[in-house]
């Protein structure tokens, strides 16, 4: 960085690259922030929130149903448990009949790692036996399905930063330019925002209304 403008180094498809601008926006994932190399360097106020803030896990899991049977029995396919996390009919509110039907097993935290261990085949092989005690009939019912674990995402790493709590009072530091460089993310929202889709956006415009300014 220098006092007039930003350059971006860059590794691509086709080999290593670079480029100029006015002032650059970096918006990756905090969990991704300390793998770039700065030039001059982040203050050391930021350096120690990104090595120091933990990430999230999250784990998904998607089961194709030949249909909903589960609303024979009254039920409307939304559910907790400590084995699967939430369950949810992502067209609970579609008319019926629905062929097939979808339920979805979110994880989060401890649990997410439990099942990212697994290999995909265990872990749809886990969720229909563990649905099969919510919602009976699982096994009968059950044609395919797929799983995600954010984890296993190399760009991302983790479901998202535990900002709230012990560093929640620290984070606006990534609020502040370093120069002509700015950060934006879900970790540099507004505190009420933090960790949320809508607190990446607010940091967003945060940012732009100061190059706006600038």
């Amino acid at each position: 960085r220098s006092k007039d403008q930003v350059e971006i180094g860059f590794t691509g498809p086709e080999g290593n690259g670079s480029m100029e601008a006015d002032c650059v926006v970096c918006a990756v994932p905090l969990s991704m922030l300390g793998r770039l190399r700065f030039s001059p360097a982040l203050p050391q106020a930021k350096i120690d929130l990104v090595s120091a803030i933990p990430f999230s896990s999250a784990t998904r899991i998607f089961l194709q149903m030949r249909r909903p049977y589960w609303r024979d029995q009254g039920h409307n396919g939304f559910g907790v448990t400590d084995t699967l996390g939430e369950i949810w009919d992502p067209h609970f509110d579609s008319p019926p009949p629905r062929e097939p039907a979808l339920l979805v097993c979110y994880a989060k935290g401890e649990l997410a790692d439990r099942l990212g261990s697994l290999d995909e085949s265990a872990r749809l092989e886990h969720a229909v036996a563990e649905l099969e005690a919510v919602f009976p009939g699982a096994k009968e019912h059950f044609q395919l399905g797929t799983s995600y674990c954010w984890r296993e995402q190399p760009w991302i790493r983790g479901g998202w930063p535990l900002v709230r709590g012990a560093f929640e009072h620290r984070i606006r530091v990534f609020r502040e330019p370093e120069g002509r460089l700015y950060l934006a993310g879900d970790y540099a929202a507004e505190p009420r925002w933090l960790n949320t889709l809508e607190g990446a956006i607010e940091s967003g415009e945060h940012v732009a209304q100061l190059i706006d300014d600038r």
